[in-house]
């Protein structure tokens, strides 16, 4: 199951949208089969070990969501440790939510636009379709490796073919240069197009 780390302002924002909105959009995540990390809040634990704690989740979970709705020292740094960490992210804002400039900028340098929402069925709608994008390249990840194996097994082959002479004996009928030909034929249409898969997210979208 993927999991997902739901960042937000707590400290500075409303009772409503801590006690209220948050815990709603949690459990609106949880039923879409994604394991919710949860931040330890504002009263349990000293400061270190809050830090500690979101930093771990912010870095580790599958994906982030990032909900921009109110303005927080605390979520700019996990915003920070998440782009350090190289690892996906969605944004959201509701919509007639000013977002910092700053933040944006930093957002349009990386190619990400900020979702805009109007409740938390938008945003687990946008969720899905990222993390089944996710998936798609876990997926390809896995069959990378594989291609990466076949090509070591490729470069291989041809280095004994060209070296041992028993080889060269067996592919008497082959040119050198063929016998590369061939093998080279073989990696690049089978596994070049494999390794260069990509997985984009963070498009515009205006959502429910």
């Amino acid at each position: 199951m993927l999991t997902a780390y739901v960042g937000a302002a707590l400290t500075g924002a409303p009772p409503e949208f801590v006690k209220g909105f948050l815990p709603l959009l949690k459990k609106k995540i949880r039923k879409i089969q994604i394991e919710v990390l949860d931040f330890i809040g504002l009263e349990a634990g000293t400061a270190l070990v809050v830090f500690r704690h979101d930093r771990k989740c912010t870095e580790n979970a599958d994906i982030c969501v990032f909900i921009l709705d109110h303005p927080s020292t605390g979520l700019g740094m996990e915003i920070m440790l998440r782009a350090a960490a190289g690892k996906p992210a969605l944004f959201f804002a509701r919509r007639g939510v000013r977002v910092t400039r700053m933040l944006l900028g930093f957002l349009e340098e990386r190619g990400i636009k900020v979702h805009r929402y109007r409740s938390a069925i938008g945003i687990c709608r946008v969720l899905r379709i990222s993390t089944r994008r996710i998936i798609r390249y876990e997926e390809s990840l896995l069959v990378s490796q594989t291609a990466k194996s076949y090509r070591h097994f490729v470069f291989v082959e041809i280095s004994e073919i060209l070296t041992d002479d028993h080889l060269q004996d067996y592919y008497h009928e082959f040119d050198k240069n063929e016998v590369v030909r061939i093998f080279k034929h073989y990696e690049v249409e089978m596994v070049n197009r494999i390794i260069n898969r990509r997985v984009f997210l963070g498009s515009t979208a205006c959502v429910a």
